[in-house]
């Protein structure tokens, strides 16, 4: 689209400068009829009325270019436009940035794409990879225009797109590999249940395939959350939201699993007026997944110790902290665990249900809200998990 925008502007600047010439021919017509023979009057009111014509002609195509190199250089696409001898006449603030004094190897590969279509006519399209002064992937455009009277450039730096597509690789990989096991353990299961006669037998085989449907259930939903919070926010759609309303979201969400482990939420801690910019859902989702682990974790370190759930102002932000009594996590593994996948106890995480997403949703929830999270934990004696949000937002004032 925008390469059409641009060689739209090429089209213009061509038929600007074809007025412009025009105009001068009818400039020395008029010259040579006024210092010739005599010329019949209405010949020059024919002649002054085509002039004018063309005037008009001439100002509006100026008018409509000038509106389109504006356009052309608020665009974040770079856009280069190089006449027939190769010298740049158009060059926008995007393309400037891309080919920086210091991206010496995408302006020399720039360069013999550039020429290269002016030699041949054939439009190139390559995506070139520079690591200095950062690792980028720039996106290169070159395309003829008309028939050999300059090229048009198109920069688009793609690094975000190839770190985006790398991540989604890497997670599909993953939870392709995280599904195989439960699968694989309810074939095994259904495969002993059909060979089996043994009323007994039969019956704790079923209670392992209805474990198993659960934790696949339990990662499937990890995943659609997953992919929900790192889709594009949209800002405009966040809403006014009242964290403890939030918080009394997730407890009552809670409510079975707390009661099964014996570990109680207390969320007595919660300021009642805390309100922030936000998705209620995402909101939910972070603070759930802190209050479940907190309750499985404690249990698991035998304690009956109630998580402890807080929402206060602590300057400009909200902050929401979950602790718990739990068993803690090392040191040596605080720094991976928000990461997608990752289980500090592979054993004890398949026990608990664990998918090793949880973390990693919290983290990307906080993200999009333009908030942090953070850790405090010492292995053995619990954890202390915060979230810290803006309080005011773009819905600040709804």
């Amino acid at each position: 689209m925008l390469i059409a925008v641009v060689i739209f502007v090429v089209v213009v600047t061509a038929l600007g400068s074809a007025l412009l010439r025009q105009r001068k021919r009818l400039d020395a017509l008029l010259a040579e009829f006024g210092g010739g023979p005599r010329v019949r009057s209405d010949h020059i009111t024919s002649l002054r009325t085509a002039m004018q014509r063309r005037q008009k002609e001439y100002d509006v195509v100026v008018k409509q270019r000038d509106l389109r190199l504006v356009a052309i250089g608020a665009t974040p696409l770079g856009i280069q436009l190089y006449d027939s001898e190769g010298a740049v006449v158009v060059s926008n603030d995007a393309a400037q940035q891309l080919l920086g004094s210091s991206n010496v190897a995408l302006r020399e590969r720039l360069a013999e794409l550039v020429r290269h279509t002016r030699e041949t006519g054939i439009e190139m399209d390559e995506r070139v990879l520079t690591s200095r002064p950062v690792e980028r992937l720039t996106r290169v455009v070159v395309r003829p225009v008309g028939d050999r009277e300059g090229v048009v450039v198109a920069l688009v730096d793609a690094t975000k797109s190839r770190r985006i597509e790398k991540v989604r690789r890497d997670f599909i990989a993953n939870a392709s590999h995280e599904l195989k096991t439960p699968i694989g353990a309810l074939r095994v299961l259904v495969e002993a249940l059909v060979a089996t006669s043994d009323v007994a037998t039969k019956g704790a085989l079923v209670e392992r395939l209805s474990s198993e449907v659960v934790r696949m259930s339990a990662l499937v939903d990890d995943v659609l959350d997953l992919a929900r919070v790192e889709s594009d926010v949209d800002e405009e759609a966040f809403e006014r939201t009242n964290i403890a309303d939030v918080v009394q979201t997730s407890l009552a969400g809670l409510a079975s699993e707390s009661d099964r482990y014996g570990v109680k939420i207390d969320v007595g801690g919660i300021d009642p007026d805390l309100w922030v910019c936000g998705d209620h859902r995402q909101l939910e989702s972070a603070i759930t997944n802190l209050m479940d682990n907190a309750v499985k974790y404690t249990a698991a370190a035998s304690r009956r110790v109630p998580v402890d759930v807080q929402a206060q102002l602590v300057g400009d932000a909200v902050v929401i902290t979950v602790s718990d009594a739990g068993i803690g996590i090392p040191e040596r593994d605080i720094d991976r665990i928000f990461e997608r996948f990752y289980r500090v106890d592979r054993a004890r995480s398949r026990e608990t249900g664990g998918t090793g997403l949880g973390l990693a949703i919290v983290r990307h929830v906080a993200l999009n809200h333009g908030g942090t999270v953070s850790v405090e934990s010492v292995a053995g004696e619990g954890s202390t998990f915060r979230i810290a949000l803006k309080q005011e937002g773009p819905c600040s004032a709804s």
